[in-house]
């Protein structure tokens, strides 16, 4: 058994086209590290000044805490030369009144609004202000707390919006009063977490090419006939297609996983793994994670979502019998939702993209927001509920792929 698993390994990936694509995958994934979102190339020297001035504020998000990073803007904001002209403050003050602000809130202005421009594009500034941002999180939690246990018992009557909101308020309730976040450098697993948007177009691609032609190309190269008369035909062979795929897709995410650990350490270093997540403006997340819990979790479900994503291609090939019309169908299949993620769609067609095999691939937007299921009572978070449900797919389509090829031969 093992002898034909290889050997169909070999014939998914030794194929011209599927080692172009690894190639590719690859370099993409390569590029995207030692780039930034615009394209730009990352310099050693910013990310060595970044670690330098949030390391500078690493630790426990308490009070104390809260009091010395106030106290080091305030050393910024109350020393004028570092505010702008008072002919220019003016200016700004004349500006706020046009835009309809009283005199009374135009007289109370703090000095962070008439600093010179130097100051506040400096790295150091800006680094204070996201760190003075951060100590919102217990404000943020509380507040996001209330919101949504108002919100599921206006939208849900009964029973239902009570249990709903009592979870929401539940895990908010626990982050605002209960867990002390930390503070850190976190601009490597920033990366990592962003690479993870990246899956479906470098192993998503991947697999895609090197697996289209995993039955359909049995049957447009009519060997499935020769297949048929085997000695392994009608049994181990199939199982053999379907394990070699299953152990190429895991292989391939496994490597790109371990590549990009390895590579964004070098690059960004993956210290402050004990940094919070939220940013209560993108990331809700409700869960008390740090950085590294957070990339366990994502890397948790993506891995279930390798596998749907696997078990619909499969499907399909078996289903049709040309590898391109495979690679055409399953192509448009499982990167629509990626691609024509519109914000203007409907709330069910977003609830289907939820459970979509390419959105579960990538993850990390699942872990961005507070979502869950009312069921027999019970409140089941999102989070639980789709890797389960993508292992239940994928279990149920493998007999369907093995059963469809079996047929096939049985009918030839």
């Amino acid at each position: 058994m093992r002898r034909i698993i290889i050997f169909e390994l070999k014939k998914m990936l030794m194929r011209p086209v599927s080692i172009l694509a690894l190639i590719l995958l690859i370099a993409i994934n390569c590029l995207s590290i030692f780039t930034d979102g615009m394209g730009t190339l990352i310099l050693p020297e910013y990310v060595t000044a970044q670690k330098t001035e949030q390391s500078k504020y690493a630790g426990r998000m308490d009070k104390n805490w809260t009091d010395e990073i106030q106290q080091r803007l305030n050393v910024i904001t109350e020393d004028h030369k570092n505010l702008i002209q008072e002919d220019e403050r003016e200016q700004v003050r004349k500006e706020y009144l046009e835009k309809g602000y009283t005199q009374q809130y135009i007289d109370s202005l703090s000095n962070s609004v008439f600093l010179k421009p130097e100051i506040t594009d400096s790295l150091t500034y800006r680094v204070l202000k996201d760190a003075e941002y951060s100590s919102t999180f217990y404000t943020k939690a509380k507040d996001l707390s209330i919101a949504l246990g108002k919100y599921y018992r206006s939208e849900y009557l009964g029973k239902k919006g009570e249990v709903l909101a009592q979870k929401a308020e539940k895990m908010y309730g626990y982050l605002a009063q209960k867990y002390i976040a930390f503070y850190d450098y976190n601009l490597g697993w920033n990366k990592l977490i962003s690479l993870q948007k990246l899956l479906p177009f470098t192993v998503g691609f991947f697999l895609l090419i090197a697996l289209s032609s995993a039955f359909s190309g049995e049957y447009s190269g009519k060997t499935d006939s020769l297949l048929m008369s085997s000695k392994h035909g009608k049994g181990k062979l199939i199982h053999a297609k379907i394990m070699a795929a299953f152990f190429l897709a895991v292989g391939i995410w496994l490597l790109m996983q371990l590549l990009s650990l390895i590579l964004v350490d070098s690059v960004f270093s993956l210290e402050g793994s004990q940094a919070l997540v939220q940013d209560w403006q993108f990331n809700t997340c409700p869960f008390a994670f740090t950085q590294r819990t957070n990339y366990l979790a994502v890397c948790g479900m993506s891995i279930t979502g390798i596998l749907i994503f696997t078990a619909v291609i499969l499907f399909i090939s078996v289903k049709t019998k040309n590898p391109f019309i495979t690679l055409l169908i399953s192509g448009t299949f499982l990167m629509t939702p990626v691609i024509a993620n519109i914000p203007q769609i409907g709330s069910f067609i977003k609830e289907i993209f939820t459970f979509a095999p390419v959105n579960i691939l990538i993850a990390a937007d699942h872990f961005t927001f507070f979502k869950a299921y009312y069921f027999f009572g019970h409140a089941l978070m999102m989070q639980v509920v789709v890797p389960i449900t993508a292992i239940i797919i994928s279990g149920m389509l493998i007999p369907f792929v093995y059963k469809a090829f079996q047929r096939h031969q049985i009918e030839n």
